[in-house]
């Protein structure tokens, strides 16, 4: 169980499935598994902690209208089931709990979450503005799609994302939406990208005026491909620049 616990989660509290929905689903089993070893009169395998950090992340990933942004295969759903402040804030929309401390947050293992605010001064949640960004390895319940963005702002998910759609797997609208080409990428239609391929983090930067992220997608062999996202939280404007070299 341990050996397991420790391959499905890392110190940050972030699950090694790569969807939103699997994140929350894995941490609500693994919640009762630990209950049944208490009740068992047995320990806590070593690395039991890390599941400490885990509803905040799931926290930080509902788009402002409370439900998790679609990143792999997730098809919807939200925070609820979790019994923490932070994840009752984002299923009331800030009527219940406490938000996270912070606005911008980076997961090592794959996930940078952005967002003007959590509705607590000049607007409610639903009207923030939200870009979560997913990068790193390749991962079982994941998508090709590491450096892709979702974009919400004033009350509508702009830039969305179709999620698992079915786990029919040769189903042609299947194949569709989990392609590379169907993500908010860069399409390079005449290079071939290894699907597996890392989405590497270059440079991370938080600071009062800005966040400031690079990645750099590893997939092609003679295509060097990075894109940088920086968010001006005095402006509330997003930037995108991507840099194609060959």
């Amino acid at each position: 169980i341990g050996q397991l616990l420790r391959e499905q989660w890392d110190a940050e509290g972030i699950n090694a499935e790569g969807a939103i929905a699997y994140h929350r689903n894995n941490y609500i089993w693994w919640q009762r598994l630990l209950a049944r070893l208490e009740l068992a009169g047995l320990d806590y395998p070593a690395g039991a902690e890390s599941l400490e950090a885990t509803p905040v992340a799931l926290a930080h990933a509902p788009r402002p209208d409370g439900l998790f942004v679609p990143i792999g295969d997730t098809d919807g759903g939200s925070a609820d089931g979790v019994d923490h402040p932070a994840c009752r804030y984002v299923t009331s929309q800030g009527s219940e709990g406490e938000p996270p401390q912070e606005l911008f947050k980076l997961y090592r293992d794959g996930y940078a979450f952005g967002r003007s605010g959590w509705g607590e001064f000049e607007r409610d949640m639903a009207e923030e503005t939200f870009f979560p960004m997913p990068f790193g390895r390749s991962k079982a319940h994941g998508h090709p799609d590491g450096g892709s963005l979702t974009f919400a702002a004033g009350g509508v998910n702009w830039i969305t994302d179709p999620g698992k759609y079915s786990y029919t797997h040769e189903d042609p609208i299947r194949k569709y939406v989990i392609a590379h080409s169907s993500h908010s990428l860069v399409y390079l239609p005449d290079e071939h990208r290894d699907r597996n391929a890392d989405v590497a983090l270059l440079a991370h930067q938080e600071a009062d005026s800005h966040w400031d992220i690079t990645v750099a997608d590893q997939g092609y062999a003679d295509v060097d491909l990075t894109r940088r996202v920086l968010f001006s939280t005095s402006g509330g404007y997003l930037v995108v620049v991507d840099t194609v070299r060959a």
